[in-house]
């Protein structure tokens, strides 16, 4: 009888041993997935500083991480989050704001700023923006609307109010 104790005694220690890994195990796969989890501007913003990477060498600080754009060069370029690449920098901090992108572009649209909008096939299209709907942007060019859609945009930077 005290060897049947004893076996029941190793293997209740084994279980015990088992559901503790186990537990062990699932709290490190759940932390692990959450700090997975963050949305790119958060992740961005938990950097003490970003460089944005323009292409062909071109690199600019981060100034603005909204919430589905970037924002460099004293706030005259911006684009789509899902376009940048960024590196981490030593500085300056960048700034979280909650403003998402046809807000930044309808404030420009108001006071008829002047825009260059390249698009993914690296055509410039240069005017007064003038309308801005959440699917698409219109720039007049040569007094002829040219219409962008959202999912072309590349990049877009801030000219001069008209």
């Amino acid at each position: 009888m005290a060897d049947i104790n004893r076996v029941l005694g190793g293997l209740d220690t084994s279980f015990d041993a088992a559901i503790a890994a186990s537990d062990d195990e699932a709290a490190n796969d759940l932390a692990y997935s959450l700090s997975q989890g963050f949305t790119l501007a958060r992740a961005l913003a938990r950097w003490p500083g970003a460089n944005w990477h323009l292409g062909e060498g071109l690199i600019v600080p981060v100034q603005e991480i909204a919430t589905d754009h970037v924002v460099a060069l004293e706030g005259t370029l911006l684009a789509p989050l899902h376009r940048v690449v960024a590196t981490r920098s030593e500085g300056p901090p960048v700034m979280l704001t909650e403003i998402d992108l046809v807000a930044r572009l309808r404030r420009w649209a108001r006071v008829s700023a002047t825009v260059q909008v390249t698009d993914l096939m690296g055509e410039l299209w240069e005017g007064p923006l003038t309308r801005v709907a959440e699917d698409h942007i219109e720039v007049e060019r040569n007094r002829n609307a040219t219409i962008v859609s959202m999912g072309a945009v590349s990049l877009i930077r801030l000219g001069r109010a008209g």
